[in-house]
């Protein structure tokens, strides 16, 4: 089963763009237009915990990714709907960003009034292009799918990415005890602050790789590398759910799970692909960037990261068609090549006979095309004189041009090695066939390495403490305030010659009270994963 939608984005973005006036929200004062007012102070600081599946656990974020631009405060009765939401939040020492972790526990805000039926609240910083909260709405409505791009949760009004949304960390809305949060004055409000945490509603990936050789092949100094299945959906808010493993992290303060759950996180007859594997679904267009051809620009490895939408699935999901996942580009060429030592017994010597980046994997044997011109010389030369000898070598090449629109192939008739007009033929055909290889689209049984570059999969891990874990929930893909660190150690075996498609098979009575709240940015959770490749 693929996942299916709930996605209301637009219809809700419509209503919510034009159900709020500014009546409806503050006035000049800073309070809520509603009977009955109340006053609120937010504190927004760090609190470093320990543990998750990196040690250690948490890495901070940079000046930027804890940069706070602007807070909407969106405030609930006990029914879960909107009584209140205001942008005019002003702070009394602002000091984002200064000390690498930007929160230094001095950013409160001046108190601003609320409705004194507010019972629920929920916090977004740098609330971006979110449309405005209506009076009514349910939390439900106002936390429906948005269709974004990265960019439009992390980057600023200026080319810097210094304004990612943050939300309330719970997954959920927060509950707000009146007896205990709601003051009498802003005074006494301001004494008893009610403290929340908020995450990031991106991930974070890095890949690092070492410039190590295998046994078996050469690795270039250049590796680059893109995300790849990226979501294109996401909630303001997302819910959590406990992992297979259900291991404990850090960050996950509330014993409600470290996984979450995205737009795109249930089943659907949202398929990759429809009409016999032709053409790729117009809803998962909808639903997923992704490459099948080199992108314009790549992530050089190292500690910079790539920022993506959370983008998580069921159990039946972990399908390459819709897990996150990095592709590294790598120059990976094999160390030998060999030649035939004897066109009458087809033997192999174990030298160096010829070196080239452009190479091709062949029924898994390695070959230039010097090399392979030999071994096909070789073939069926020996087949002139030995009716009965298999071109296997050959006949891979002439299947792959089978499978092309090529029409010719290499003959394996026997042929006269005794006539030079036969032999000079043949370099011939050597050299038309195997042009017409390189410039050709790829095959199971021939594959060309253009230049030794080589793409490889990884897909991206979140869970998987124990080998139990394997393919269960949670395992894969990448969770908002997350960051995933990728090594690879070593490349033992050719990988992709181009960029392969996504595979669907590949398995919250009138008297004034008062109400102070804390909010925490959590520091990135730190995840951590190595490949050998």
């Amino acid at each position: 089963m693929m996942k299916k939608r709930k996605l209301f984005v637009f219809a809700l973005a419509s209503l919510m763009m034009i159900g709020c006036s500014n009546d409806d929200v503050i006035d000049e004062g800073g309070g809520v237009n509603l009977n009955g007012e109340a006053w609120l102070t937010l504190n927004i600081s760090s609190s470093l915990k320990s543990r998750a599946l990196h040690n250690p656990a948490e890495e901070n974020g940079t000046a930027n990714e804890t940069q706070v631009n602007t807070v909407r405060v969106v405030l609930f009765d006990a029914t879960s709907k909107i009584v209140g939401s205001t942008d005019a939040i002003t702070f009394k020492n602002p000091n984002w960003g200064t000390s690498g972790t930007g929160l230094d526990g001095t950013n409160t805000t001046n108190a601003f009034k609320v409705p004194k039926n507010t019972e629920k609240i929920l916090v977004i910083l740098n609330p971006s292009s979110l449309p405005p909260a209506t009076i009514g709405m349910n939390y439900t409505d106002y936390n429906a799918a948005v269709a974004a791009s990265v960019e439009d949760v992390i980057k600023g009004k200026t080319a810097a990415y210094d304004n990612f949304m943050m939300t309330n960390a719970r997954g959920e809305l927060e509950t707000i005890i009146p007896a205990t949060h709601l003051q009498p004055s802003a005074t006494e409000a301001e004494k008893i602050p009610l403290e929340l945490y908020v995450d990031r509603v991106v991930a974070k990936v890095r890949v690092y790789a070492l410039s190590t050789t295998s046994s078996d092949f050469a690795l270039g100094s250049t590796y680059n590398w893109k995300l790849n299945v990226t979501n294109k959906l996401f909630f303001p808010v997302s819910k959590r759910t406990k992992t297979f493993e259900a291991t404990s992290v850090w960050s996950d303060r509330y014993g409600l799970g470290s996984y979450r759950e995205d737009p795109n996180y249930d089943n659907s007859t949202n398929v990759y692909t429809v009409g016999g594997n032709a053409t790729v679904n117009a809803e998962y267009i909808k639903n997923y960037n992704y490459y099948t051809t080199e992108p314009t620009s790549w992530n050089n490895v190292g500690a910079t990261p790539e920022y993506c939408l959370e983008n998580t699935q069921k159990k039946e999901d972990n399908q390459h068609a819709y897990t996150t996942h990095a592709i590294l580009r790598a120059e990976v060429v094999p160390l030998t090549f060999k030649l035939p030592t004897d066109n009458t017994t087809g033997s192999v010597n174990s030298t160096h006979a010829d070196y080239s980046k452009n190479w091709f994997n062949i029924g898994g044997g390695y070959y230039t095309i010097n090399t392979l011109k030999a071994y096909i010389k070789a073939e069926l030369e020996y087949k002139a004189s030995n009716s009965a000898y298999v071109t296997t070598l050959t006949n891979l090449v002439n299947e792959y041009l089978a499978n092309t629109a090529i029409a010719d192939k290499f003959s394996t008739a026997a042929v006269n090695v005794s006539d030079l007009s036969d032999i000079a033929t043949l370099i011939t055909n050597f050299n038309t066939q195997l042009v017409k290889i390189t410039a050709s689209n790829q095959a199971e049984s021939v594959t060309y390495y253009h230049a030794g570059i080589n793409f490889y999969k990884i897909m991206v891990k979140h869970d998987d403490d124990s080998d139990k874990s394997n393919n269960e929930l949670g395992e894969f893909g990448v969770v908002r305030n997350s960051v995933y660190d990728i090594t690879v150690n070593t490349i033992n075996n050719p990988g992709y010659p181009i960029i392969p498609e996504p595979d669907p098979d590949k398995p919250d009575e009138e008297q004034e009270q008062f109400l102070s709240v804390t909010i925490n940015i959590n520091p990135w959770t730190w995840y951590t994963q190595s490949a050998d490749l």
